[in-house]
């Protein structure tokens, strides 16, 4: 369920630059924002993975979910590791304020 403070934070983001990123935020499963943070932070899944106690196929599943719902990708996979795109970061600086 969507509070009241957390929809007005959405419309908030929602007119600012990522509107393209984030369509509905009452679709968004707050849950996949840790998966996405856990990766973002760790920058691997296997990193992700260990944190949340998870196998890595439930990160993997996690994130494709939360970048459909959001209609973009949240990543680039590099033989480094996961690295953010441009809606990942827009993502990132909404998830961090939650």
């Amino acid at each position: 369920m969507v509070t009241a403070h957390t929809a007005a934070r959405c419309a908030r983001y929602e007119s600012g630059k990522a509107r393209h990123a984030v369509r509905d935020c009452t679709m968004i499963d707050w849950d996949d924002v840790r998966y996405f943070l856990a990766v973002a932070r760790g920058g691997s899944v296997r990193a992700a993975a260990g944190r949340l106690k998870v196998n890595h196929a439930t990160v993997l599943r996690r994130i494709a979910q939360l970048e459909e719902r959001l209609g973009a990708h949240m990543f680039e996979k590099l033989p480094s590791g996961y690295r953010l795109t441009a809606a990942g970061e827009e993502v990132l600086e909404f998830a961090e304020q939650m």
